[in-house]
């Protein structure tokens, strides 16, 4: 079995010198010294062989690692080059283990119920404004105060969610911690379920979301 390596792919793409647009996924796991996942590579590469670039997106599979090894990948593409130059942001994404480019293979949903990496997020804001889907298990106190409480971005995060669900408890302090992250005049769909009865914050939610279009409410 050949494992794919980064000279491999500058044989196939090296005689393209018009291209314009780039796609890549690999979903066959990469090991982390594989130079198919070094930013430092791809630009040498890039800049001379491919200078009519224009959009380069990939998704790249990744062995399972410690985090000292992603921290270093994520590195070898901060370079003025990638950030101001081209504007093209990578990112680690935790729960599918995978390097990717954003927004455009950003994930448009969150559940606070999977794993994340807040720690090694570079592009918080490119993050929170991808998501059009917001699902929060309220029993999941820890990982809804990292996700509505993080300081890596200004208030409010989540401007462009248009499907919101909540399961559990609506307590006081997580509806405000969600008014204050949420803009709830986008959300068309709510979804909430419960084994307890509704709540003066629950109203209050509903009440604040004044485009809303469709509601399921579950008690049981």
């Amino acid at each position: 079995e050949i494992n794919l390596q980064f000279y491999m792919l500058q044989r196939i793409l090296s005689t393209m010198h018009r291209l314009k647009y780039l796609t890549l996924i690999l979903s066959k796991p990469l090991a982390t010294d594989n130079n198919i996942l070094s930013g430092i590579q791809w630009k040498i590469f890039l800049r001379t062989s491919l200078i009519f670039l224009k959009t380069f997106n990939f998704k790249f599979s990744i062995e399972q690692t410690f985090e000292q090894d992603i921290y270093y990948l994520l590195n070898t593409f901060k370079s003025r080059w990638w950030l101001k130059t081209k504007r093209w942001f990578v990112e680690y994404d935790a729960h599918e283990n995978i390097l990717i480019t954003v927004p455009y293979f950003a994930s448009k949903t969150f559940d606070n119920r999977h794993s994340y990496s807040f720690d090694l997020m570079q592009n918080p804001q490119i993050f929170y404004s991808n998501i059009n889907y917001l699902s929060i298990d309220l029993d999941n106190c820890n990982e809804i105060e990292q996700l509505l409480v993080s300081p890596l971005v200004s208030r409010s995060r989540f401007n462009n969610v248009i499907q919101l669900s909540l399961n559990g408890y609506l307590t006081t302090d997580v509806y405000d911690a969600i008014r204050n992250n949420v803009d709830l005049n986008m959300i068309q769909h709510f979804e909430f379920s419960s084994t307890i009865g509704t709540t003066k914050a629950f109203i209050e939610l509903i009440e604040n979301m004044t485009n809303l279009s469709s509601l399921h409410i579950q008690y049981f």
